[in-house]
């Protein structure tokens, strides 16, 4: 059965807690490789097909997906990224920071 978005972001919250607020593309991987992991069945383990870069984009795109829905303001839904850039590494580090719009 494939993993909720609910259970995608708990992950996601884990591993940047456990990264002192940072989240690591790196980690993603990392936490994904065990075949009981919540996030393993979201990658191409196809080590044919698939190399390292490959896998770090892979996460990238799986974090970039995780959204937050602060509240509703006029029915209108507000979404917005729950994990942007961390403003705070330089450019040739990797790292992804969680923002809270409530």
């Amino acid at each position: 059965m494939p993993a909720s978005l609910t259970q995608i972001r708990e992950e996601l919250d884990r591993l940047t807690s456990a990264n002192g607020g940072r989240l690591l593309v790196d980690d993603v991987v990392v936490a994904a490789q065990p075949e009981g992991s919540v996030l393993h069945d979201l990658f191409d383990w196809d080590q044919d097909n698939c190399t390292r870069r490959d896998l770090r984009r892979q996460a990238r795109k799986i974090i970039e997906r995780v959204r937050q829905i602060p509240g509703r303001h006029d029915r209108t839904i507000v979404r917005a990224p729950l994990y942007v850039r961390d403003p705070d590494v330089a450019g040739t580090e990797q790292g992804y920071t969680s923002v809270s719009l409530t």
